[in-house]
């Protein structure tokens, strides 16, 4: 059962939701893998854990990791049962369900076989994938199919990945960008229509999901296939580069992190390496750092400063500007012994384990010291979503929201 908001604060809530789908998404909102800048950061964490009670709560199908992506007063989340794949549509404010679409899926695979990908909200447009690449583009004011796409039949992927479509999806320079496979690692669409701009050359999907920037002063695509990084040319799709890497596990799940003008990559594969580019936009083989104690196996660390913050069975901090040195190691708060997510604000970070524990911490070069833990929901690896100053997450029960 849904638990409402105050009747006044919901009809607000409805009606921010009517303005809001005429307007942009906002800076403060979370509408893709990792927030607004897909880096894990957020303007403003509190000093202490409230006692965390949910605002509202509603329930769902069953298990699903897929991230929440919330912009403009709309949540839109991936779930799923034993035979239908469904995206739900909700008012971010008081939890009131707007539209949902539901697709056949009794399919099998390890770890459930639901959606892994996060919603990403794009001009009043919201784009989802499911674990067996089916691409869809909705309308976020009805959650009409604007347009839909088979990537494995589109680009003749023989094989879906073991386990499944993982990699978010990301607009960039007007385009939005996937990693199909078969007949093109990453691919550019025209987000209004699907038809193809172009599509980069390389190997199979890996667990990854791809950034955009500006390297070695050349605007690129940069994210994994299956054996290799690499770096292809924003306008063009030109591969730049390739860097092989150690893929012994099979799987490479951290999303690569821009460390100012340099590439920062960590996973259960290979210890964290810190690379520099060419002027022409071709990176170095050769890594200017490296840290053996930042090799996180499904965490993508995050930036904070002259600091990354990162977690491999213990919380890390290592200099970003001091050849990785480790500054500190955190290994006796147990909540950090499982896989987290982080999420950053200025000297304070919130990290969300995956069996629910939700630990709220300031740092420094110094150490951290813990301000609140709370247990929030049941056992799920989705990446918590924070938007003014609420707290979205989800297990195979419910989805929560929080005040912070």
């Amino acid at each position: 059962m849904i638990v409402h908001l105050p009747l006044r604060l919901s009809a607000l809530a409805s009606m921010w939701v009517v303005w809001s789908l005429c307007y942009p998404v906002a800076a403060a909102d979370w509408p893709q893998w990792r927030g607004a800048g897909r880096d894990g950061h957020v303007a403003t964490l509190p000093k202490t854990l409230s006692e965390m009670k949910p605002l509202w709560k509603q329930p769902v199908a069953g298990t699903c990791d897929a991230g929440i992506g919330v912009a403009g007063g709309i949540l839109v989340m991936a779930d799923h049962d034993d035979t239908q794949d469904y995206y739900r549509c909700y008012a971010a404010a008081d939890g009131k369900a707007l539209w949902k679409r539901s697709f056949p899926n009794d399919r099998e695979m390890d770890h459930g076989s639901g959606p892994r990908a996060t919603p990403l909200f794009h001009k009043n447009k919201v784009y989802v994938l499911s674990a067996f690449g089916e691409l869809y583009c909705f309308d976020l004011k009805t959650g009409n199919t604007v347009w839909q796409e088979i990537l494995t039949k589109e680009f003749g992927v023989k094989r879906v990945p073991n386990w499944g479509y993982c990699g978010s999806l990301l607009v960039a320079d007007g385009k939005l960008i996937v990693n199909p496979g078969g007949k093109a690692a990453v691919v550019a669409m025209r987000p209004e229509t699907g038809e193809v701009v172009w599509q980069g050359e390389g190997g199979q999907p890996n667990y990854s999901c791809f950034i955009a920037g500006r390297f070695g002063g050349v605007e690129q695509v940069v994210g994994y296939d299956a054996t290799s990084l690499g770096g292809w040319e924003l306008p063009t799709g030109k591969r730049l580069w390739t860097l092989d890497v150690e893929t012994g596990h099979g799987y490479i799940v951290p999303t690569p992190l821009a460390v100012g003008d340099k590439l920062l990559i960590a996973d259960g594969n290979n210890q964290a390496q810190l690379f520099a580019f060419d002027q022409d936009g071709k990176i170095r083989e050769t890594p200017v750092a490296r840290n053996k104690d930042l090799a996180p196996e499904i965490s993508t660390p995050v930036s904070a400063g002259d600091m990354i913050l990162g977690q491999a069975e213990k919380l890390v901090c290592v200099d970003a500007a001091g050849g990785l040195k480790t500054l500190w190691v955190q290994e006796t708060e147990n909540a950090f012994r499982n896989d987290c997510h982080l999420i950053l604000a200025e000297d304070r970070a919130l990290a969300m384990n995956s069996k629910g524990v939700l630990v709220l911490f300031q740092f420094d070069r110094q150490g951290m010291k813990v301000l609140g833990k709370k247990t929030i929901c049941k056992k799920t690896l989705m990446h918590p979503t924070v938007v003014d100053g609420r707290l979205y997450v989800r297990d195979s029960n419910s989805l929560y929201c929080y005040e912070l």
